[in-house]
């Protein structure tokens, strides 16, 4: 895998002759440029894909504590910022089993 630095050693100052250094090194450039653009939207897709589980995770868990409330008759509230009712089942049920 090629860096822009290690392309730019690779470009020795006595090799610059009639421009055609120069070019081998701008289409080195441009070939590095197209790979990390490349790399950059794998990244994207991979970033997108861990979102949408995560986020599929959550309505699962959300969707779970209903239930336990709903076998345990409890009301473990709505998400806010002060309030998880994935938390306050988990807690609920510890302190069952702790029972």
């Amino acid at each position: 895998m090629s860096r822009p630095i290690g392309v730019i050693k690779e470009m020795q100052y006595h090799d610059i002759e009639h421009g055609s250094a120069v070019s081998r090194y701008i289409e080195k450039l441009e070939s590095e440029v197209s790979r990390l653009k490349k790399d950059g939207k794998a990244i994207d897709l991979q970033f997108d894909q861990v979102i949408h589980e995560r986020d599929h995770w959550h309505d699962q868990a959300t969707f779970l504590s209903g239930l336990v409330g709903l076998y345990f008759g409890q009301d473990f509230g709505e998400h806010s910022s002060a309030n998880c009712p994935v938390e306050n089942a988990i807690d609920y049920i510890n302190e069952i089993d702790a029972k």
